[in-house]
């Protein structure tokens, strides 16, 4: 057959609920009507199933184009050739309507069109019709129990109004106050095929759900705290299954609002669809639908058809568009139609699929051509070109959140970091997500590298699943941005972003969150890579600014140096002293800068808080204290170890201050403890270059160092995190030996240059 022009829309029935392929295979039907060319082959529910209702609607779509310009052309038959008293209307595109009768003894039919000859009228007949209906009455009083509302329906009687209506959804009262009053829908639902139907009621406050032929009660729903699905446990007879055949039920929705929010919402899950969806307006019919069996050409033995039936439209995180979800099913009714046969489909959006029936999702709600090829045996072939409109309602919602965790929060350089990305969906559908990851230059917008990581499975029912992929991603030598995203045909629907920074790089807006991972101002995970700055590649070093006789120390330490006031007098001014006895003619000034409790006691708070510190300072010399805390605490030596090297490479690159490293002393009652610290502290400073104060070998030398911890009285509780005033003293010696032996040439040039500027008078 010829291409039929685009533009018209799809609208095969109400719902374009369709019969399973093959209902028309078989020898051709008599042709009861010479002069016509095409008929199409239609199959309306069966006469026990029709509700009472007696007229059937059938939407030509483009098969209007073959038809005259009014319709007159167009007749209606049984399968024997009696005819069917029908009328025409025009719809949309200049699209025909055809409504005809239903007899009791009839469930197929044979529409014939295309002559161009126009034919005499129908008879009129009393058409009987449905739909849903919606009436809303005054409460004397509250409600407790969804099963108060049978006999409150018939109690209460006054109306605020009745009308028709489209869908059980509403969140007021559109016909009077929104406080104490019943909803009471009532109406005809389509149901388009045999099997299992799950029915659910979601109500503020109570409702209940029932279909005629079943129990009065078939679900319902008690006051209680709104759920975010349809399913919820403390409401398990909200959501029921039933099996039904297809056609017509007669329904009624009873729902109670005493005070508050509103709401009444019926939704329903087919036997052919994976999800729970409001039940849309076009359930509710008003006419029998009819299902196309297939297109017939007089002259043309292989005339393919398609139907397209929307089961929802797949919104993720509330985005829109959505991706509309449409079941497509080949109608080829000639005789040839035994299996031979080939289909080939074109979604018009660069997509293809074969097969008689598939399934497929659109990226979008805007309007696609779709193609069906159909090939024989013999190699002929035939096609069909129809316009579809993609729908955005009903919704199968979907939530969809990534998170890219490093397994480390350090890495260096060449080294794999594994990359851990956690995918949480909560939603009934069953499409896969497609995860990849994008790297870029941090800073720069270009397209950078995309890699895909693998398929998220698709999963059953509502509730929140997690997936896990573990990813080995190469650390760069550059500060980069990796986008781990999740895309649905081919769009973006979620995504986290990971920031790989250098250790030696302006990192004042980190932070920690809740959990313990380290983000970025603006929410992105952060993973440090280790610079590995050392002293001999530093810039060089300012131990006095020029013209000034003060020595700035920054003490970075928060326990060591003990709470203010205890002990009376800590290292960091018996070092001042010390110095300044050496270095006559410069001030030594020491600042100890300790983390506020709220950083918490990790690594990486101790790292964050030596990165703002030195942000926001210039000193001259830093004295970065390992903490006893690191100890007792039981960090993980590897941890211990990169947190301190970032610290030293933030004061070697971000600073020009000379750098002393302090080793954590052994704890009392558990000596053998710091030993692992205290090796690493010491092998981190040979590798960088930095002095460092071994106090855990010097107070192990000491016989009595446990009683550096002991309070001055010697009655108190050890200190245990920080030595005595006695303890300070021999804390400031040792590391005044190491200042002096990295620093003396410099205070001594400081102290000659101090003393020429005091002769000369600074002039």
């Amino acid at each position: 057959m010829g291409r039929p022009r685009a533009g018209r829309p799809l609208a095969v029935a109400v719902l374009a609920m369709l019969v399973t392929l093959g209902g028309a295979a078989g020898a051709r039907e008599d042709w009861h009507a010479p002069d016509m060319p095409c008929r199409l082959l239609l199959s309306a529910v069966p006469a026990a199933r029709r509700g009472g209702l007696n007229t059937v609607q059938i939407d030509l779509a483009e098969q209007s184009e073959r038809c005259r310009p009014d319709g007159a052309d167009i007749r209606v038959t049984t399968p024997a050739g009696r005819a069917v008293p029908h009328r025409i209307e025009v719809g949309e595109q200049a699209a025909f309507r055809v409504y005809f009768q239903a007899p009791e003894d009839c469930d197929h039919f044979h529409l014939y069109y295309g002559s161009g000859e126009a034919l005499p009228a129908s008879e009129p007949w009393t058409e009987t019709l449905g739909g849903l209906y919606l009436e809303t009455r005054p409460l004397s009083r509250p409600l407790r129990r969804a099963a108060e509302l049978p006999a409150a329906v018939r109690q209460h009687t006054e109306r605020h109004d009745r009308q028709p209506w489209k869908q059980v959804w509403d969140q007021e009262n559109p016909f009077g106050p929104d406080d104490l009053y019943l909803s009471i829908y009532e109406g005809t639902l389509y149901c388009p095929e045999s099997g299992d139907y799950v029915f659910a009621v979601s109500s503020d406050d109570g409702a209940l759900f029932g279909i005629e032929g079943t129990a009065d009660l078939l679900c319902w729903r008690d006051p209680g705290v709104l759920g975010t699905t349809w399913r919820d446990p403390a409401h398990p007879r909200a959501v029921r299954k039933v099996r039904l055949e297809r056609g017509v039920y007669r329904i009624h929705y009873h729902h109670f609002e005493n005070y508050g929010g509103q709401l009444a919402k019926l939704g329903w899950q087919t036997p052919s669809s994976d999800a729970i969806v409001l039940i849309p307006p076009g359930a509710f019919i008003h006419y029998l639908p009819a299902d196309i069996e297939g297109l017939e050409m007089r002259d043309d033995p292989l005339s393919p058809f398609f139907t397209a039936t929307h089961c929802y439209t797949v919104r993720i995180n509330g985005r829109e568009p959505g991706f509309p979800r449409y079941r497509f099913e080949s109608r080829v009714a000639a005789a040839s139609s035994d299996g031979s046969l080939e289909f080939e489909w074109d979604f018009g959006d660069g997509t293809v699929a074969t097969g008689p029936e598939v399934i497929h999702e659109f990226a979008g709600t805007g309007a696609r051509t779709v193609t069906l090829l159909v090939r024989d045996a013999d190699g002929r072939e035939a096609s069909v070109t129809r316009p579809v409109f993609p729908a955005a309602r009903p919704t199968s919602e979907v939530l969809l959140e990534v998170q890219s965790r490093p397994a480390s929060l350090f890495a260096q350089p060449g080294d794999v970091l594994p990359l851990q990305a956690l995918v949480l969906r909560q939603g009934g559908a069953e499409q896969e997500f497609v995860l990849q990851a994008t790297v870029r230059r941090e800073g720069r917008n270009d397209a950078g590298t995309t890699t895909v990581l693998n398929t998220v499975p698709g999963t059953a029912g509502e509730s929140a699943r997690w997936t896990a992929l573990r990813v080995l991603f190469p650390v760069p030598e550059d500060d980069v941005r990796v986008t781990v995203s999740a895309q649905f045909h081919g769009v973006e629907v979620a995504r986290d972003d990971l920031v790989v920074l250098g250790t030696d790089g302006v990192l004042r807006d980190l932070a920690l969150d809740d959990s313990g991972e380290l983000r970025r101002a603006g929410g992105a995970r952060v993973a440090l890579r280790t610079a590995g700055a050392t002293r001999s590649g530093a810039s060089p070093r300012c131990l006095c600014e020029p013209g000034s006789t003060t020595v700035d120390v920054l003490i970075i330490d928060d326990a060591l140096g003990g709470p203010p006031g205890s002990p009376a007098r800590t290292y960091g001014e018996f070092l001042a002293e010390a110095l300044e006895g050496l270095y006559s003619g410069l001030r030594f000034v020491p600042r100890r800068a300790a983390a506020p409790q709220s950083a918490g006691i990790q690594p990486m708070a101790g790292f964050l808080h030596v990165a703002s510190t030195l942000a926001r300072s210039s000193p001259n010399l830093v004295i970065l204290v390992c903490q006893p805390d690191t100890v007792i605490n039981g960090t993980p030596v590897d941890e211990f170890e990169a947190a301190l090297s970032a610290a030293l490479d933030q004061v070697l690159v971000r600073s020009r201050a000379e750098a002393v490293l302090v080793g954590p002393p052994p704890v009392p009652g558990r000596p053998d403890a710091s030993r692992a610290y205290a090796a690493a502290a010491k092998r981190l400073g040979l590798r960088k270059g930095v002095p460092v104060v071994d106090l855990y070998s010097r107070f192990r030398l000491m016989p009595d160092w446990e009683a550096l911890f002991q309070p001055p009285d010697g009655q108190g509780t050890t200190y245990l995190v920080h030595p005595n005033e006695q303890g300070q003293r021999i804390i400031a010696r040792e590391i005044m030996t190491a200042v002096t032996e990295c620093c003396h040439e410099g205070f001594s040039a400081a102290v000659r240059h101090a003393a020429y500027w005091g002769e000369s008078g600074g002039s």
